[in-house]
């Protein structure tokens, strides 16, 4: 995709790029798509594992034969719900955001940055896969508290979503980059929504930031034995409701600017097609009526259990 005006004045939304940026731009959003493709396989690998063990024919016809990971409902839930609700969609956005941004400007986002951002969010995944797997973060891809998870599954959520901000400061900076470049131009319109989106993403990540360095991590580090699950909730879905946006806003691009020009024709109103994506920004704040504002007042928390029978890994409410 590239930024230059067509004849008729109309921004050109796909173009080749230039041979510079091929490798560069391969290596870097390919390997974001693996990433993304190496958490999704974790976690819907967690369907089959939950139904052979459950299901009584298949225990019937293997009554020997154990599975042995990932047994536990609530582990396999929590593999789940992490690997697929947040690393899976993570990794693939910030490589697609790349791609639209790199492909429309015309512009290499800054590579060291954008590795460095990477290498935050694979470690980030390898500390959540240590915790879920060997059995002490059983809390859900919600993580609400009393339950309470091992140190290192809050430690990587917290690098996921510091790469994210990394990453997006890159958009950032490539988008006033061009705009200096081209006065009294329109910015494409997949790099608006790429814009808007993370800018979405960034707001509601202060609540959920919040949340883990302030109640969560330090429960689970034992600096703190109250909490207040109710507020918790509160701060979770202030990011939970524009996660979902997260994701669709992806899809909206493919659909405003690829879809149409693959078919042989053009979206009917540039214009209009920003409105619906601006209105994205104002999701964190009414996604709040998921949750009641009532708080539900303090509770007393313990450290995490390998219990299985105590759904390991969750904290015991006194």
């Amino acid at each position: 995709m590239q930024a230059v005006q067509t004849p008729k004045g109309r921004l050109r939304t796909l173009a080749f790029p230039r041979l510079a940026m091929l490798s560069s731009e391969r290596w870097l959003i390919g390997t974001h798509m693996i990433s993304a493709l190496f958490a999704l396989a974790f976690g819907i690998l967690m369907g089959p594992f939950q139904t052979f063990r459950r299901a009584p024919a298949f225990v019937e016809a293997f009554p020997d034969w154990q599975i042995p990971v990932f047994s536990y409902y609530y582990q396999a839930l929590t593999m789940h719900g992490v690997m697929n609700a947040l690393f899976f969609t993570t990794f693939f956005i910030v490589g697609f955001s790349y791609f639209v941004t790199q492909r429309s400007l015309q512009r290499e986002v800054n590579q060291p940055a954008a590795w460095t951002a990477f290498a935050l969010m694979l470690v980030g995944l390898l500390l959540l896969l240590y915790a879920i797997g060997s059995n002490q973060a059983n809390v859900l891809y919600t993580f609400y508290p009393p339950m309470i998870a091992h140190p290192t599954f809050y430690l990587g959520l917290v690098l996921l979503v510091v790469g994210t901000w990394i990453a997006s400061v890159l958009v950032f900076l490539a988008y006033r980059d061009w705009r200096r470049e081209h006065p009294g131009e329109q910015v494409p319109l997949a790099v608006f929504a790429v814009t808007v989106n993370f800018i979405m993403w960034n707001i509601a990540t202060i609540a959920v930031a919040a949340e883990i360095l302030f109640m969560l991590l330090p429960a689970s580090l034992g600096l703190i034995y109250i909490t207040d699950p109710q507020f918790a909730r509160v701060l979770f879905w202030f990011f939970g409701h524009p996660l979902v946006y997260f994701w669709l806003i992806p899809t909206y691009i493919s659909w405003y600017t690829m879809l149409p020009k693959q078919a042989g024709g053009r979206l009917f109103s540039d214009a209009l097609g920003r409105v619906p994506l601006s209105c994205c920004c104002s999701s964190p704040f009414r996604s709040v009526h998921t949750t009641s504002s009532r708080s539900g007042g303090e509770q007393r928390l313990e450290g995490y259990s390998d219990d299985p029978d105590a759904g390991g890994g969750s904290a015991k409410l006194y």
